[in-house]
């Protein structure tokens, strides 16, 4: 699961989707300004105002929707960056050098060594362990 993670993380955002998600929400904003216009003048000239009162709260709330939808994009699309909602890299560096750090000690100082035997002690062969794997069994034979 971690190594589905990083690799999502270190995967770049593709471009072409970027470029549609944009273009898309940019032209639903003018699609629905020219809506909004040709409705503005045809409820006024007939009178008709609880369609400009509608019409004015769907102009105002849907941009700001699709605004946010393009800001969440852009946040989403690379996450080492220097924002408040981004991760840390310098934190994801320290944490990674004293992992590094950890692994050169145990190398250079094996546990298994003694001051009369600074060798390492040879391991048992270890022994092949076979998985069951429950699939190749019919439980449900009677």
């Amino acid at each position: 699961a971690i190594s589905t993670i990083l690799a999502q993380l270190n995967m770049q955002f593709p471009l072409n989707y970027s470029h549609l998600i944009v273009f898309f929400c940019k032209m639903y904003m003018i699609i629905l300004a020219v809506e909004a216009g040709v409705t503005f003048g045809s409820s006024l000239h007939h009178a008709n105002y609880a369609d400009v009162i509608s019409k004015c709260f769907i102009l105002t709330i849907s941009p700001i929707l699709y605004q946010g939808v393009l800001e969440i994009k852009e946040h989403i699309s690379n996450p080492f960056r220097d924002d408040i909602t981004d991760y840390s890299f310098k934190m994801f560096h320290a944490r990674l050098r004293n992992e590094c750090m950890a692994f050169f000690k145990c190398a250079s100082d094996p546990p298994y060594t003694t001051q009369e035997d600074p060798e390492p002690a040879v391991l048992p062969p270890q022994f092949i362990e076979r998985q069951v794997n429950t699939a190749m069994y019919d439980f449900d034979v009677r």
